[in-house]
């Protein structure tokens, strides 16, 4: 079987609001096959987004002149949670792009790295909400009426979800997020107009999984014509263990491109632009439109079977002994936040319950107004 790709391109973005280099700086890393076939890498550490532009397109322009296709993997969203184009009145029958195009107006980026990406949260909290939500995080002196350092409250009903359904497959972080570490929130703003402008350039050529080649496998025919795939990746799913004189962010990047790499050699990639066994259609539909999707991220079936299979060891009803209350307190804490990134879990407050006569867990969501059970049983172990 051929492969579909003869590069793999690996950036691990960065928000930074001046030039730097090292940990938690932009990378960029290549891995393709040398002269005698055995696969390459070679890594760029740019120390700025300016600067990364421009190494990225002469990559692509030499794959483009040998005939190589390349997929780019960048580790940030390339979509917002289902029903943002909308929030916004945004016009056109694609969300996802609706969505590009106004961070292309709204976002300015400077070859010094300096950016108005807080001001841009402000902003679309203001046009959203009207107050501080659903984006939060900035430094004190950024503070503004319409975006706060910290969280000023949860996501409930009738709110715009906190994750995406690949954040909750992956257990990442959310893209409100705007600062403080972990902030994917703010790489996606940059980030996303980076990637508009990457394809303005190169036309047709250039595609956006799963938006423009459709989330299901992909074969040497379906990428015909097509010079470049990019997708979102998350190079946290893979154990990278640095080398010596290697950075944390560098190892990611090798690693991440030397996992599909092999997946492409092995015959095996094509499978991974599609959405796996259990994934529901509306889930899928919602990927297509407007979220986007990690590649190499299974769905949320497999994540919904893994939060159900968890056993227990107390009673809910009464005679339990004070260290079977405390690991009752504690899986309680832990489950409410794993069944709060199940985009079929609406409820902002979870509670899970152990039947201490049956011989499985039997696992329900609750309302905690009353504390009394009710509402939907999901699974039997």
């Amino acid at each position: 079987m051929s492969r579909l790709f003869n590069a793999y391109v690996i950036v691990d973005w960065s928000a930074a609001a001046k030039p730097t280099t090292g940990a938690d700086s932009v990378w960029i890393g290549v891995m393709k096959r040398d002269v005698r076939f055995r696969l390459a890498f070679e890594a760029f550490n740019p120390s700025t987004r300016a600067e990364a532009e421009t190494k990225l397109t002469a990559l692509l322009d030499n794959f483009r002149k040998r005939s190589e296709r390349a997929l780019l993997g960048f580790d940030f969203p390339l979509g917002f949670p289902r029903g943002f184009a909308n929030a916004l009145n945004l016009p056109g029958d694609a969300p996802w792009r609706s969505a590009w195009d106004q961070l292309g107006k709204m976002v300015k980026d400077k070859p010094d790295n300096t950016n108005n990406r807080f001001g841009v949260g402000s902003e679309i909290n203001r046009r959203m909400t009207g107050g501080p939500f659903p984006f939060w995080g900035c430094p004190p002196k950024d503070a503004l009426t319409t975006l706060q350092p910290k969280r000023t409250r949860e996501h409930g009903p009738g709110d715009l979800p906190e994750f995406r359904h690949a954040d909750a497959a992956a257990k990442a972080a959310s893209i409100w997020k705007l600062y403080y570490n972990g902030s994917v929130g703010g790489q996606a703003l940059l980030g996303i107009p980076f990637v508009r402008r990457l394809q303005a350039a190169r036309g047709a050529g250039f595609r956006i999984w799963p938006f423009e080649t459709g989330f299901r496998n992909l074969s040497e025919t379906d990428l015909a014509g097509v010079e470049v795939v990019a997708a979102e990746v998350y190079p946290s799913l893979y154990k990278a263990q640095p080398g010596p004189g290697e950075v944390k962010d560098l190892a990611q990047v090798r690693v991440t491109a030397e996992h599909f790499a092999k997946l492409d050699e092995a015959g095996k990639l094509g499978a991974v632009f599609g959405p796996g066994k259990g994934l529901a259609p509306e889930v899928v539909a919602d990927a297509e439109r407007e979220e986007g999707w990690i590649l190499g991220v299974e769905g949320q079936a497999q994540r919904a079977r893994k939060l159900v299979g968890i056993r227990l060891t107390w009673a809910s009803s009464g005679g339990a002994s004070s260290k079977a209350r405390g690991s009752r307190a504690k899986f309680q804490t832990r489950t409410r936040r794993q069944t709060s990134r199940l985009s079929l879990a609406t409820s902002s407050s979870l509670r899970v319950i152990w039947k201490a006569e049956r011989s499985h867990p039997l696992v329900v969501l609750t309302s905690t107004r009353r504390g009394r059970p009710s509402g939907m049983k999901l699974a039997m172990s």
